[in-house]
């Protein structure tokens, strides 16, 4: 994809990577039910994101201490 650097980062886009680095099979549209039900995502983190379509710094940080959490079970 040309000027891919410069597209802003989804939910929709940063979850199903996610997922896929993990090696967990699905769709990108299932991507985000499928974190939340493995406690990888939360509710509560996902309220916090005003704008889905295009992630800040503090967004893709609330995302990976949600996994970090989900997946060592320490903050």
């Amino acid at each position: 994809m040309e000027d891919s650097d410069k597209i802003p980062l989804t939910l929709s886009q940063a979850v199903y990577t996610i997922t896929q680095a993990l090696g967990i099979p699905g769709s990108a549209e299932e991507a985000q039910a499928e974190l939340t039900r493995r406690g990888l995502l939360t509710e509560q983190s996902l309220m916090l994101i005003a704008n889905k379509e295009m992630l800040t710094n503090a967004d893709t940080y609330v995302l990976i201490r949600d996994l970090k959490l989900g997946l060592t079970g320490k903050p």
